[in-house]
């Protein structure tokens, strides 16, 4: 039903309605499209401009108001208990203004407009550069900033308001990316890359690889080796060294030669000077 106030004077109409609440000269907006009136919580509010016989004639569409049709067929509207109609728009005890933070609706103070949240309470100042805050006694929310920090030598660590953290390459050139196993670590393209080197110990009984937690390792192996030394012999890895298993055999079983070994020339066979050898022929 759509109130007809054309009927009545402004004045008169002012004078109907005293002390029933206040007549608008527009249908309330929101979940409502026939409610001509400011509806107050303190009392019922009649509007002589929508005559009814029944309470289905005085529906406003508002679920936060009880619709009646008096004794006098005149509509009454009044807000149900812990509810606020703000804005023509009805809202239950404790629920949030969705365009201010802070703001709350709190019938007991006032259920026609926003009311100041009671301190501590959580909010959101609607960036995405600041963590959940809390309301203030003044009704402000404070808030701390998001610690934007990505941990990259390689980046500039920002934050824009409708995006949140933001991390632009850097002018940097030189970094270290914390891996033991690349060299000459550099930026490139936000990123701190390396080159992988090989470990080489140059021994020849262990193995050598890179834990990228420990750097170089070496394992030792048991392959068979050169220790060096002409006048050793079986040569193997043990324990990382290269051991010998005995001295080289030199005797060439030749009476009429002085077997020796050198460590750098290993065997020789000088021959001997006696009544028996000619040369290192035996004639006896």
């Amino acid at each position: 039903m759509r109130s007809i106030l054309t009927k009545f004077g402004i004045l008169g109409i002012a004078m109907l309605v005293a002390g029933c609440g206040s007549v608008v000269d527009e249908p309330l907006s929101g979940d409502s499209t026939v409610d001509a009136q400011s509806v107050d919580a303190s009392a019922a509010n009649v509007s002589p401009a929508n005559p009814c016989s029944a309470n289905e004639d005085c529906d406003d569409k508002l679920s936060c108001t009880t619709d009646t049709c008096s004794e006098q067929g005149l509509c009454q509207w009044q807000l149900t208990a812990e509810t606020c109609l703000i804005g023509n728009v009805c809202y239950s005890q404790g629920d949030g203004s969705p365009s201010q933070t802070c703001r709350v609706c709190d019938a007991s103070k006032d259920p026609n407009d926003w009311t100041i949240a009671p301190g501590e309470t959580a909010c959101d100042d609607g960036t995405k550069c600041s963590l959940e805050g809390q309301c203030d006694d003044a009704g402000d929310c404070q808030t701390q900033p998001i610690p934007c920090n990505d941990n990259n030598p390689c980046t500039t660590d920002s934050c824009t308001p409708g995006i949140g953290c933001v991390y632009p390459p850097t002018g940097v050139t030189e970094c270290d990316d914390a891996n033991p196993c690349t060299s000459d670590d550099g930026c490139t393209d936000g990123q701190c890359v390396g080159t992988t080197f090989e470990c080489d110990d140059a021994n020849p009984c262990t193995i050598d690889a890179c834990d990228p937690a420990l750097g170089c390792t070496e394992t030792n192996n048991t392959e068979p080796c050169d220790d060096g030394d002409a006048c050793t012999a079986d040569d193997a890895c043990a324990d990382g060294a290269c051991t010998s298993q005995g001295p080289t055999n030199c005797d060439d079983g030749n009476a009429c030669t002085i077997d020796s070994c050198n460590k750098l020339a290993g065997c020789s066979h000088l021959p001997t000077q006696n009544a028996c050898c000619t040369g290192q022929t035996s004639i006896c």
